[in-house]
């Protein structure tokens, strides 16, 4: 891979190697079973790395209702969302796997039979969403100018994304081969609607076939994550997908089927191709999960009467993402309890806009904690079915890397030399997600590589878990890769404290205490007791233990209840009574506390602490600025 554009400023070089295990005794070396699962693992002909770094952290720590339950009726895209809930791609690479089955479309353009050519476009529009079975994590959201760039020489196309908006988020693509361009833009909405998310992928996706002077044109459907209250998380995608070719007037029509009361329609997508006429074509059927199959209109007919199967009754065409009509028995009830569902909304503080309308499927609200299973006996064979698009099987570690596909496992991989060719903007180089991708490991190695740093000796050198590169805080790896003679160590601790300060770094980088880090659970209360305590008793003076104590208690009570009440407990406790100009002061400093605190919540204060870290973000990663 390299990058489309050349950019006149090469990106700030980072340390980006793939973290190591941590030794956690001087002198311990790397497992070599980590260090060869943290390869790229090419040796089985497939395009990029077939793992990431380490696997994802468990989630079962955090909850996701305790988070959404004050967002419901909200627009989740403006809320902050802890990094636990994340996976380690922004939603510009999300996008690119779109083109993961790229080929459909090259088929599609040296096909001669315009029905032909219709069909592969609508096989690649299927299976553009295969990949988000299972993907219950959140991708990041692109800064506005982020970009991401992809060359896949293996295949024959390259592409660019750019976040062009930030108020409403808005994300463009542009990819392009000898056979076809792929274009358009996405602005999902995502909903809360109690137990279920609902995602509206607003935009539109056209596909140009170069060597026919062809244009299609498509919406995605809906989507829904169900039991986010209670039960294992599951994913389904409603509505209908009409592609549109003007030029030669074929419309393909695809019903996306809710699960319904049985789940026989789980993953379903049934529909139909047709002409100028709006006569029946093709009849397309299959799962967006696992395939898509074509059948001539007379076939499909003949196994539908023979097999007393009730034909679906196709909703007029224009009316994509509108619930189909027909599509299962099991609906019937549901528009009852979709309309109650709609009246609830709008008596909770769901606005006008955010209820669904007759144009809107509902999600299918099951049982709390029901995960759905399709019933196979449902599946159709029709005879003389032509098989246009398989699903390719995901490796059997996904489970472990955020249930990614072999395409997505290599999207934010960083080759040797890839920094220097990367404009700034692109999200390879986005930090957050390189330390959310490369998990606690790397979280691990900072805390250590400190220990190792200041124990090592001349003799006995130990700085292999220092950050690399010319800027490394590292004299000795700084000294290499400038290739300079290495730097004297200019003191080094007795055996018996390195000894002693051992277990104290490894408490620090335990994988529990790691992981509470990673999910944004922050110490907050802590910080702000210590910071009473050490203004009692700084930690630059060495004091002894009745006067260390005293501070503590102290501390405890300021904390707690506030300088007066804190200095009476105090007095009391020692036989003195406080004069007026000690409880006078206590008392100021009571109230200078308030005051800071309320000043710290104005929106005037609020945005000038934004701005700050806003400057200390643009030191490291800038979007935007080429």
């Amino acid at each position: 891979m390299a990058a489309i554009f050349p950019t006149a400023e090469a990106s700030p070089s980072s340390d980006n190697q793939v973290p190591a295990e941590v030794a956690t005794t001087k002198g311990d070396t790397m497992p070599e079973e980590l260090s060869s699962s943290l390869s790229k693992e090419k040796d089985r002909g497939f395009w990029g790395r077939t793992r990431l770094p380490v696997p994802m952290f468990s989630k079962n720590d955090f909850s996701l209702w305790s988070i959404l339950k004050q967002c419901i009726g909200k627009e989740l895209s403006k809320i902050t969302m802890p990094v636990v809930f994340n996976e380690p791609l922004s939603f510009l690479q999300r996008i690119s796997e779109n083109m993961e089955y790229s080929h459909l479309l090259v088929q599609a353009d040296e096909a001669t039979d315009p029905i032909d050519r219709i069909e592969l476009v609508t096989a690649f529009a299927v299976s553009a969403l295969s990949s988000n079975l299972e993907r219950l994590s959140k991708p990041f959201n692109p800064l506005l100018g982020e970009t991401y760039e992809l060359v896949r020489d293996d295949v024959g196309f390259r592409m660019v994304c750019e976040q062009v908006s930030h108020h409403p988020p808005v994300s463009a693509f542009h990819a392009e081969s000898p056979h076809f361009k792929v274009h358009g833009s996405v602005y999902p909405k995502l909903k809360f609607w109690g137990k279920s998310i609902e995602i509206k992928p607003e935009g539109h996706l056209t596909v140009d076939l170069l060597s026919h002077g062809e244009s299609y044109t498509w919406t995605n459907v809906n989507c829904c994550i169900h039991n986010i209250i209670v039960g294992k998380l599951w994913f389904e995608q409603y509505g209908v997908m009409e592609i549109v070719c003007q030029k030669s007037g074929l419309t393909s029509s695809l019903t996306f089927k809710q699960a319904g009361w049985f789940y026989k329609d789980l993953h379903r997508i049934e529909g139909f191709i047709f002409d100028k006429q709006k006569s029946r074509l093709r009849f397309l059927y299959g799962k967006w999960t696992d395939y898509l199959k074509a059948a001539p209109v007379a076939e499909y007919e003949e196994y539908m009467q023979t097999h007393n199967f009730r034909a679906p009754e196709q909703p007029p065409l224009g009316t994509a993402n509108s619930a189909s009509a027909g599509a299962s028995p099991a609906h019937t009830p549901k528009r009852m309890y979709a309309k109650l569902n709609s009246l609830t909304r709008s008596l909770t503080g769901g606005s006008q806009g955010d209820v669904p309308g007759p144009k809107s499927p509902e999600p299918c609200d099951l049982d709390d904690g029901e995960i759905p299973k399709s019933d196979s006996t449902y599946s159709l064979d029709i005879p003389n079915s032509r098989l246009l698009w398989r699903v390719t099987p995901r490796p059997e570690c996904a489970a472990q890397y955020y249930n990614f596909t072999l395409f997505a496992m290599a999207l934010n991989e960083m080759e040797e030399g890839m920094e220097k060719e990367l404009p700034r903007t692109d999200c390879r180089l986005r930090p957050d997600m390189r330390r959310l991708e490369a998990g606690d490991l790397a979280m691990q190695r900072a805390v250590m590589a400190t220990y190792h740093h200041v124990t090592s000796t001349d003799q006995d050198p130990h700085h292999e878990l220092c950050p690399e590169g010319a800027q490394s805080w590292c004299r000795h790896r700084a000294a290499e890769a400038k290739r300079e003679p290495q730097p004297k160590h200019k003191r080094s601790l007795p055996d018996y404290v390195a000894a002693a300060m051992l277990p104290i770094y490894e408490r620090l980088s335990q994988k529990s205490l790691l992981q509470r880090c990673l999910g944004a659970k922050t110490q907050n209360a802590s910080e702000s007791f210590h910071s009473i305590l050490w203004s009692l008793m700084p930690k630059e003076q060495h004091s002894s233990l009745i006067a260390v104590e005293t501070a503590l208690h102290e501390a405890v009570l300021r904390y707690n209840a506030g300088c007066c009440k804190a200095t009476q407990v105090i007095s009391d406790s020692i036989g003195l009574q406080p004069g007026h100009l000690a409880i006078q002061r206590a008392r100021e400093k009571n109230a200078l506390c308030l005051k800071k605190n309320s000043k710290r919540h104005q929106e005037k204060m609020k945005a000038r602490q934004k701005k700050k870290r806003v400057r200390q973000d643009t030191s490291s990663y800038c979007a935007g600025a080429f």
